[in-house]
């Protein structure tokens, strides 16, 4: 598998909320700016940071390790991993900031 999946899976572990998943995978994966999950949620940028952060040590109280889920684990991950798919697309078709609608990136 995959490094970049497996990443993506493991952002979308069950030890977090649904909310922290999505957007620790938009951070980790999707390379977003807090701000960029911010406006996507549409919450402050301090409150996206703090969950970000909440997320990562949460995944180490949690003892996640970077490697692949099994069949079933990766299967009860997969809304998640579809959410946050979802919204790296909706940035890179219009993007937030910058002087261009789209993203090159």
């Amino acid at each position: 598998m995959d490094d970049s999946v497996t990443l993506l899976l493991l952002c979308c572990h069950p030890a977090l909320a649904a909310d922290a998943q999505v957007a620790l995978t938009l951070r980790a994966v999707g390379g977003l700016t807090t701000a960029e999950i911010a406006h996507a949620y549409g919450i402050g940028e301090n409150t996206t940071s703090a969950r970000i952060s909440r997320a990562k040590q949460r995944l180490l109280s949690a003892g996640a390790r970077f490697t692949p889920p099994v069949d079933a684990d990766r299967a009860a991950r997969t809304d998640t991993v579809r959410r946050a798919l979802y919204l790296v697309f909706n940035e890179g078709y219009i993007a937030i900031s910058g002087d261009r609608l789209d993203r090159g990136d």
